[in-house]
């Protein structure tokens, strides 16, 4: 399926951005001379997900009145890394701890510990509720039967990445069955076997949405185990929808243009 990668602001860095993988820069033109009173408009890149003035403002398009230099940094995701985050392919590309489900009383994941990819959490478990992926609604998520095993890795891929470089690694989830907070998945992203981020919970109402993230850095390295790691080790609810899970590296870059207000020559 299509979805609107939804860019969470991450880092502000003043330059041009890190690595060569998905490399951009932007130019916002000549410095500027401008005969007072000054009132224009000054236009930041096109195709960002993200602006920062040093004015202070977010937009991408800044209103000039008066001289001076403006600096504008601009961030944008590069290419989605991950095979089969959407779940179209159904079981290509990935591995998991968990097993999957197969039959039982109340469907394919009866048992703890399970999962499915499906189109809607009620073909897997006749406990939980109809309801479509976050975008069109019509798709595959992957549903999980959570167990008991802290840190247990619901979902897993390897990835090559650009040394050096900041990586956004999201995903959306949503609750299938619990009835309390403590019942909820308890989730957190790992990458080459160490958590990065805080834990994070979907919503207590089921069939909602969240996206969540966390930044890691690749330092020296070429390669990146992927993993989705559940630390909620309650046996009753702790079931959940994971669906358009994402690796894109973070490129950040910046441009400054000063503008001068020129003098006003009055006839003699």
């Amino acid at each position: 399926m299509i979805t609107f990668r939804q860019f969470i602001p991450l880092l502000i860095f003043l330059g041009i951005s890190f690595g060569s993988h998905s490399q951009c820069t932007f130019s916002l033109g000549p410095d500027l001379c401008k005969q007072p009173p000054l009132n224009f408009s000054l236009n930041g890149p096109s195709g960002y997900n993200s602006y920062t003035w040093n004015t202070g403002s977010k937009n991408p398009v800044i209103t000039i009145t008066a001289a001076g230099t403006y600096i504008c940094t601009a961030s944008k995701f590069g290419t989605d890394q991950v095979v089969n985050g959407d779940f179209e392919d159904v079981y290509t590309g990935f591995s998991s701890e968990y097993v999957v489900g197969t039959t039982g009383p109340f469907g394919p994941l009866s048992v703890e510990g399970t999962y499915v990819v499906v189109k809607d959490p009620s073909a897997a478990h006749s406990h939980f509720p109809f309801f479509g992926v976050h975008t069109s609604g019509n798709g595959n998520m992957i549903i999980i039967n959570g167990n008991s095993v802290k840190n247990a890795s619901v979902w897993c891929q390897s990835i090559k990445v650009v040394p050096n470089t900041n990586d956004n690694f999201s995903t959306w989830a949503a609750t299938c069955s619990a009835k309390t907070k403590d019942e909820l998945a308890q989730l957190q992203f790992s990458i080459n076997g160490s958590v990065i981020g805080s834990i994070f919970s979907p919503s207590l109402t089921v069939g909602v949405w969240s996206q969540f993230n966390a930044v890691w850095n690749s330092g020296n390295n070429t390669s990146a185990s992927i993993c989705i790691v559940n630390q909620n080790i309650t046996l009753l609810g702790n079931d959940f929808a994971l669906d358009d899970i994402f690796l894109q590296e973070i490129c950040v870059a910046s441009d400054t243009v000063k503008v001068f207000s020129s003098p006003v020559i009055k006839a003699s």
